[in-house]
């Protein structure tokens, strides 16, 4: 559509049923993918809007690195090629075309990290640009104007990669990033002689600084910044922790320690997902926690996406025993006398909800209280509720990820209400369709019918996680009133 007239023109059609549509940083129309009811995800091209002579030949110049997409005999679309299937839970994401007509992707081949990879359409070969062994890539960053010219990687605290290739958007990154060392940097917009640019720069202890570079003066100034009304400099650094878990894996997490206070108490934060995970940075919630007086520890648990296949994988069907890593992270850094084992509680949403619940039931005496928002409770549940179901290929996602029958029975707390016996509290909105609050309204009765008590928020009008600001504030009042009732402060 134009919007300068309203005029809407006619592209063409998907080659796939609930296509999700692949533009370039011109806004043409590039490629499409879908995910079929088994959860294999297909990408297609859009030949019309590829580089002249792309996919023409059948055949590979050479045997190395040879790349030819097979053809879809049903593919009944004109202009439509097929590119590429990735069986679940492999992904791909297209992430732009260079000048000189390459298509850079993000996947993952055969490997256990994704890499990047640069595929010449027009010799029918692929080369890869750059895999990190640890983590997968964050992100590509990409110029309208010159295709894709840098990577971020987060192993720890981020890393930003820079493609070879000249760049005019490479070069304002540059110099953001040479002028603020060891922070989170990015271009938010920049003027049509690339001359000046306004670009974000935020950091652990910095909610995020707009600045405005001119190159002309060779001059970066200020512009404006978030949470205007906080100090900067009383907010709490957050440290890079690398531990081995009691089965050899690596387990990477971030601690940051209480504002002006030693021997703190600490609150273990477990992310939600799990197929997520905590980045170095700005948190409201960790920062709150830190003025309160509080540690905050976060773990990227065996299950958390980020650190190859393998690890995100451990947690299918086992959502349970890969909480040992959050057990194994209280031990370790007990015995380096970062943190009192003796004074922690634990605190999470979603998935960490359930690590909230679930892991005080399993180890009792590393927990003084525990608060579960938004929580899993009944995995066999997310069968008959919750909105992942309705998802295509949801159901084969529930049966990867979550397991069933006597599997989800064992790994449901539902089903261990007897042995909660840490002090505990519950938080849901009643609009919830991701964990419904159907199954923590059951679990509560459970709760009350074994005589245990505990302390809840429920609200009304709120979903998955809170929304409101004033429901945000009340609880995270409610949540430190809490922890300051059950541990030494």
């Amino acid at each position: 559509m134009n919007i300068n007239n309203g005029k809407v023109t006619y592209i063409t059609g998907s080659p796939v049923i609930y296509p999700s549509w692949v533009l370039n940083s011109n806004g043409d129309l590039i490629g499409v993918w879908t995910a079929d009811l088994e959860n294999t995800s297909e990408i297609y091209l859009y030949k019309p809007n590829l580089p002249k002579g792309s996919l023409e030949s059948r055949e590979c110049k050479q045997k190395t690195n040879c790349y030819i997409p097979p053809i879809k005999q049903d593919n009944k679309k004109p202009g439509w090629v097929f590119f590429k299937e990735f069986e679940f839970p492999k992904g791909a994401s297209i992430e732009g075309f260079t000048k000189k007509g390459t298509m850079m992707v993000t996947e993952f081949m055969e490997e256990d990290t994704s890499g990047l990879y640069e595929y010449d359409l027009k010799k029918n070969t692929y080369e890869l640009i750059y895999r990190h062994p640890r983590v997968d890539i964050t992100g590509v960053a990409t110029s309208r104007d010159d295709g894709p010219y840098g990577i971020r990687i987060d192993d720890g605290k981020p890393e930003y990669l820079y493609l070879s290739e000249p760049n005019r958007l490479k070069d304002l990154h540059l110099q953001f990033y040479n002028a603020f060392p060891g922070s989170k940097t990015s271009i938010t917009s920049r003027s049509d002689d690339y001359t000046k640019a306004i670009g974000v720069v935020s950091a652990d202890n910095n909610p995020g600084v707009y600045y405005l570079l001119d190159t002309e003066r060779n001059r970066i100034s200020p512009l404006g910044r978030y949470w205007a009304k906080t100090s900067y400099d009383s907010l709490a650094k957050m440290e890079v922790i690398n531990f081995q878990n009691r089965h050899g894996d690596k387990v990477q997490s971030y601690l940051t320690k209480a504002v002006g206070k030693t021997n703190a108490p600490t609150i273990v934060m477990p992310h939600g997902g799990p197929w997520a995970r905590d980045y170095w940075g700005f948190d409201p919630e960790v920062q709150f926690l830190a003025a309160e007086g509080f540690n905050v520890l976060q773990n990227n648990i065996r299950g958390s996406s980020g650190y190859g296949l393998k690890h995100m994988k451990e947690v299918y069907g086992n959502f349970d025993t890969v909480l040992e890593d959050m057990f194994d992270s209280i031990e370790y850094l007990d015995t380096k006398g970062e943190i009192n084992k003796e004074n922690v509680c634990v605190y999470g949403g979603s998935y960490g909800g359930y690590a909230a619940t679930q892991g005080p039931m399993m180890r009792p005496d590393l927990f003084r209280c525990a608060v579960s928002e938004a929580g899993l409770y009944d995995i066999n549940a997310q069968y008959t509720s919750g909105d992942i179901r309705w998802g295509r290929g949801g159901k084969k996602f529930l049966e990867a990820t979550f397991g069933d029958g006597n599997e989800a029975e064992t790994q449901s707390p539902t089903n261990y209400v007897n042995k909660l016996i840490t002090p505990y509290m519950i938080i849901h909105g009643e609009k919830d369709i991701r964990t419904p609050y159907q199954e923590a309204k059951a679990f509560m009765k459970k709760m009350d019918k074994a005589g245990i008590k505990y302390e809840k928020m429920i609200i009304e009008k709120e979903t998955h996680g809170f929304s409101r600001e004033e429901n945000r504030i009340e609880k995270m009042k409610r949540i430190s009133a809490f922890f300051n009732k059950y541990l030494d402060t």
